[in-house]
């Protein structure tokens, strides 16, 4: 699960990826260091005042270990199925390799071993560990690392198992000894720029579909939540400036924007809508998923995902334009008798997934942007709302 890394080595995985989806990355991250919080940031002042669920998540120590700080900070940009089908003709299905090092040497010489076994110089990625700001070591108080291979939407769930429970990949080690060669390290970690088509010509439709859903509820104003877009100030949520304050990245990725909304109850008769615009059609993303995560354990328990989120809005055509980039969803305990008001675009988030007494929270990703490497640029993007109603009494 996790490793350290001594200066001079690499870690190389290669196999068979797995069956076409929606989206495929490998990437590695620093998991854990000895450190300490800034608590001078403002994001740590912020959540410290307004936001005991979220401070306890960004700013963790690792259990039985208080001094040391749970980074989970991303090291390098995704090796993902895009970068993979460009340089190599083709990603999901194929045999292909990948050499995690913080070492150029070590790179060169794994490359020229596999090039001598045949194989295929565009077949072969490259992830740079960058410095760090501290040694490597194998030692305890030295940071540890953790590589992980994101699979989304296969197309087909059969194969995608098989796949899984097979899993063709093999991790070796590879360690240079000898003392006389110095490390040759990467350059800083620079992140990829992302762009976006600007949502804000939608915000005034956004703004009516969020009253267009209250109205059909009765239920004025509403209680709204705004989602929060994690990537932009305060938050950061990007691997170098995670690492800068101590605070937890969870695994941050720029091949997708992230969007955060909770923590919410189920068991007062509450209906959540969630309204907002569907960036697979406005041109941002080639893959959306809408999860819904139990907040106890932080525990995905479903996800609802563009196809399903596609064409909800069209109800309120009459009163609202461009509904056909737009989305409305709702979440409940139990969605029985509700189809008047939700159009069958519902979610039951029954006790096996949220517990009586238990919260959920959402986070909304959009993958991809078409004809780029990477997510699209979150600053252009509408986060979504959250409206809260009231269960009707039954007749």
């Amino acid at each position: 699960m996790s490793y350290r890394l001594d200066p001079k080595e690499a870690i190389v995985v290669f196999g068979v990826l797995p069956p076409p989806g929606r989206y495929m990355g490998l990437q590695s991250y620093l998991f854990t260091r000895l450190g300490r919080f800034d608590r001078t940031s403002k994001i740590y002042q912020l959540l410290k005042r307004t936001d005991p669920f979220l401070f306890h998540i960004f700013f963790a120590k690792v259990p039985g270990e208080p001094s040391r700080i749970q980074s989970l900070s991303s090291l390098s940009n995704a090796i993902n199925n895009v970068v993979i089908q460009r340089q190599s003709g083709a990603a999901f299905g194929r045999t292909r390799f990948f050499v995690i090092t913080p070492d150029r040497t070590m790179d060169s010489v794994v490359r020229q071993a596999l090039l001598r076994l045949g194989v295929s110089s565009p077949d072969i990625f490259t992830e740079p560990i960058p410095p760090l700001g501290r040694p490597l070591g194998l030692g305890k108080p030295a940071d540890d690392f953790v590589t992980a291979m994101r699979y989304a939407e296969p197309a087909n769930e059969a194969a995608a198992r098989r796949w899984r429970l097979s899993l063709p990949l093999v991790v070796l080690r590879i360690r240079d000894l000898r003392p006389f060669r110095p490390a040759q390290p990467y350059p800083p970690f620079v992140v990829a720029p992302r762009t976006a088509a600007s949502e804000a010509w939608l915000s005034q439709d956004l703004a009516h579909l969020v009253d267009g859903v209250c109205a059909r509820w009765h239920q004025c104003p509403g209680q709204r939540t705004r989602f929060t877009d994690l990537q932009s100030p305060p938050f950061s949520l990007v691997g170098p400036s995670c690492r800068a304050i101590g605070m937890n990245c969870l695994a941050d990725t720029q091949d997708t924007a992230y969007m955060l909304a909770g923590k919410f109850g189920l068991d007062s008769g509450q209906v959540y809508a969630v309204v907002g615009t569907l960036a697979t059609q406005t041109g941002n993303a080639t893959y959306v998923g809408l999860s819904v995560n139990e907040t106890k354990h932080l525990l995905g328990v479903a996800n609802i995902s563009d196809p399903a989120l596609k064409g909800t809005a069209a109800a309120y055509a009459a009163r609202v334009r461009h509904t056909g980039k737009l989305f409305v969803y709702y979440l409940t305990r139990n969605c029985a008798g509700l189809r008047n008001l939700t159009g069958g675009h519902c979610l039951s988030i029954r006790r096996r997934m949220v517990p009586a007494g238990g919260t959920f929270s959402l986070a909304l990703r959009d993958y991809i942007r078409p004809g780029t490497e990477r997510g699209p640029d979150s600053a252009k993007l509408l986060p979504p709302w959250v409206i809260m109603f009231r269960r009707p009494a039954a007749r």
